[in-house]
């Protein structure tokens, strides 16, 4: 165990494991990266942009199919498709290389940022090297899925932690750096609706680790980071209904109360290796065992397994 430890604190071999990881993630995004329904609704607000008509989304009347009429469609925060627009000028239009390129930066740069993130916790060289191959070689929803907003989203909040955390360690009080990583921490709220909650809960776990400790500084940094993200977020939610009409947009549900749901959780663990629709789909295929059994499973190793990770560190 010593020698492998050894091995992968190498530089040379540490630098082998970055190109590895980053190759492999290139491969990884050219091979599942498509045209999605997502991604062409958000390409054709792009293009309108361009075009100098806003963030809208051109239709059509059968009264007359020659005249476009521009509606403005809030089904995503406006980040992606403004970002998108000078890929898209570059490209001259062709939508793959334009929504590929983004994954791959975006791709690449997990990886850095992961393995900054490791090296700021204390992670020693092996763990953060190993680490590495699991951030670039090995399967995410956000990745395969291919879903236009996923990756940067993720990119920036992962981005936002390393800067609350160096504020967080800092011994220096400064108002210009608290409001930059408000709006670091904010970032992410641009691309996605889910992500205001995630943000004002990294900022309050903080505070919390502030009350804990004792630490009075701790306590105003993340006092002011709140205030600040929470009028970040609440000036734009109110920006996006005064121009849209809409303050978000939510997928329609169904209302009701199911608590049976409460004991069921996502296999996260066993997902981080395979890839869970593949598997279940061949199980039902090869065995005839039923979706509802083979995910009973899939959570009963899950939970063996955070229970085992948990006694082990």
């Amino acid at each position: 165990m010593s020698k492998l430890i050894k091995l992968l604190s190498n530089h040379y071999i540490s630098l082998f494991i970055v190109i590895v990881s980053i190759v492999t993630r290139i491969i990884n995004v050219l091979f599942v990266s498509y045209c999605s329904r997502d991604k062409m609704f958000l390409v054709l607000q792009s293009k309108s942009l361009l075009e100098g008509k806003g963030l809208t989304i051109p239709k059509y009347f059968t009264t007359d199919p020659t005249i476009a009429v521009y509606k403005i469609m809030p089904l995503w925060p406006p980040g992606y498709p403004t970002l998108l627009a000078p890929f898209l000028k570059l490209f001259k239009y062709n939508i793959y290389w334009a929504t590929t390129s983004i994954d791959i930066i975006f791709s690449i740069a997990l990886i850095f940022i992961v393995r900054k993130l490791c090296k700021q916790v204390g992670l020693p060289i092996a763990a953060t090297n190993i680490i590495t191959l699991i951030a670039g070689c090995f399967e995410y929803t956000f990745i395969y899925e291919s879903r236009p907003t996923d990756l940067v989203s993720v990119v920036l909040a992962y981005l936002s932690i390393i800067v609350i955390i160096k504020l967080a360690n800092s011994n220096e009080f400064s108002i210009r750096r608290i409001l930059f990583t408000s709006l670091l921490v904010f970032l992410p709220c641009l691309f996605r609706y889910n992500y205001p909650a995630m943000s004002l809960a990294i900022i309050a776990a903080i505070g919390v680790a502030g009350f804990v400790k004792k630490d009075k500084l701790l306590k105003r940094k993340a006092l002011l980071l709140f205030i600040f993200n929470a009028f970040a977020i609440a000036l734009f939610f109110t920006l996006m209904k005064l121009f849209t009409g809409h303050a978000g947009y939510a997928l329609p549900t169904d209302r009701g109360l199911y608590p049976e749901n409460i004991v069921h959780w996502f296999p996260v663990v066993p997902s981080a290796f395979i890839n869970i629709a593949f598997l279940t789909s061949q199980l039902i295929h090869l065995v005839n065992m039923p979706f509802k059994t083979s995910m009973l499973w899939l959570e009963v190793i899950n939970a063996l397994a955070i229970i085992t990770l948990t006694i082990l560190f």
